[in-house]
């Protein structure tokens, strides 16, 4: 598992499908919307990411990564 450092981040998007968005989540929060399912491009968002387990993944319901921030 990978582990960042705990701060700001710009996270880029390059979202190619037409279908399925991008979303960023910690621990039992709502996840936020970095791309939307008829968003198709490149978009960045600055997010601050503080200490516990993130994950990505798509909004269609795809396989999720996690990562740690310390």
């Amino acid at each position: 598992m990978k582990v960042l450092a705990r701060g700001r981040y710009t996270v880029a998007v390059e979202d190619r499908s037409k279908t399925a968005g991008f979303l960023l989540g910690h621990g039992s929060s709502r996840p936020m919307t970095l791309s939307r399912a008829a968003s198709v491009g490149a978009r960045s968002r600055r997010v601050t990411l503080t200490v516990g387990k993130w994950f990505v993944e798509t909004a269609a319901g795809g396989p999720k990564s996690s990562f740690s921030v310390r």
